[in-house]
């Protein structure tokens, strides 16, 4: 092995790259992806020095748990500062991969939309669980790893080269599958262990998922009004009362500084979770890093602000129920993307007028029509990181 320019010649070295996003459903992102990898190439781990993984000091408080040290303790992590860090970094590497999702919007790399390369090498991105993959967030990538088949589909439509496009299914999906366990940093809690955890003593359970406590603020808002029949509902009926809001909502307190991964969106001057449990005390708050057991081990979700957390629902025997979904704008379609880029918004949610339907509400819905969507392989519980891993050989041996 030899060195041209300071970059690595003849040798197939990748790298796995958080970038500036953190998402505190996923605190261990990438990890599972880059032990994988890693038996099979020569793979770093790169991190801004100032991310929240790599730097935060728990304080007993937080909604949100995880362990800095399996972060620092990689074996081949490497820090650096900024984006000019990582195009130098990349000098070393054949491909780099990273999250369709690298950093905030007031936190994005370019100035403009017509990019510069973020890196030397090539650069490839997995999908998470919105619609990142489809956005011109990603013009910066090379090769794209999407969910199921019609993105892949939409992304040829789009004037995406077929060839650049594998379909591998989410790593962030990835959670709900049994496979999985065996390659996860830490394990979704069973059905015993998050009944102890959050001290569940009624079988049947409802999560109120309230999502982007900024974005969608009018349609939560009107949401919130039945709210209050809904707690007494669940009281009556003895059911389970759980509430899990959006990712960002947990770092609330956290600083927001570039580089860090953190990036807030507020609604009031306290965190989402906490205006809700002050308003209504006996709804029990889950811990973000818990997002995939509630999902699993709850009987319905009360979508209350159109969240794609309904389509995580294709994994699971949980329901997911909308009141005042269908009139908003972001209902199946994006304004940003194309006419014929339609999600599964009214396959995945049962649509009902009010709180009393859906405690009442044993509907039947179709999840197969998903199918198409998410990665048909996933029903036969093949995880991500493995069709990936084809994918990596596929392009670093030039297809």
């Amino acid at each position: 092995m030899e060195e041209q320019g300071g970059r690595v010649v003849g040798r197939k070295k990748i790298a796995i790259f958080l970038g500036d996003c953190f998402w505190s459903s996923t605190p261990y992102d990438g990890i599972p992806l880059y032990n994988f990898l890693k038996n099979h190439y020569s793979v770093d781990f790169l991190m801004f020095e100032s991310d929240i993984r790599l730097n935060k000091v728990f304080n007993s408080s937080e909604k949100f748990n995880f362990d800095t040290k399996k972060f620092k303790n990689l074996s081949n992590l490497k820090k650096i500062k900024n984006w000019d860090d990582l195009y130098n970094v990349s000098l070393n590497y054949s491909l780099i991969i990273t999250s369709s999702r690298i950093a905030p919007k007031t936190r994005f790399p370019f100035k403009s939309k017509k990019f510069r390369s973020l890196t030397e090498c090539p650069i490839a991105v997995w999908d998470i669980g919105g619609a990142d993959i489809l956005t011109d967030a990603v013009q910066f990538a090379d090769y794209f790893f999407v969910k199921g088949p019609i993105w892949k589909k939409w992304m040829i439509k789009m004037g995406y080269d077929e060839k650049t496009i594998f379909i591998t299914g989410s790593p962030h999906y990835d959670k709900y599958l049994e496979e999985y366990e065996t390659h996860a940093i830490e394990k979704v809690l069973n059905r015993q262990q998050f009944n102890e955890k959050y001290d569940l003593k009624y079988e049947k359970r409802i999560l109120l998922a309230p999502s982007n406590p900024a974005s969608h603020t009018k349609q939560f808002n009107e949401s919130m009004n039945s709210l209050e029949t809904m707690v007494r509902l669940c009281e009556k009926n003895n059911i389970e009362l759980l509430l899990k809001t959006y990712p960002h909502d947990y770092i609330f307190y956290d600083n927001e500084i570039p580089y860090s991964g953190i990036y807030k969106r507020k609604y009031t001057n306290k965190p989402q979770y906490q205006y809700i449990a002050d308003m209504f005390p006996t709804i029990k708050i889950v811990e973000s890093q818990d997002h995939f057991a509630a999902v699993k081990h709850v009987d319905k979700i009360y979508n209350m602000a159109g969240s794609s957390i309904a389509w995580e629902t294709f994994f699971t025997n949980s329901v997911s129920y909308s009141t005042n979904f269908k009139k908003q704008k972001y209902y199946k379609k994006l304004s940003y993307l194309p006419e014929y880029i339609e999600f599964p918004d009214e396959e995945m949610n049962i649509h009902v007028d009010n709180c009393e339907q859906i405690i009442k509400g044993a509907y039947n819905i179709n999840k197969d029509l998903c199918s198409n969507f998410i990665l048909k392989n996933f029903i036969l519980k093949e995880i991500s990181i493995f069709n990936i891993f084809e994918a990596v050989k596929q392009i670093l041996n030039g297809h």
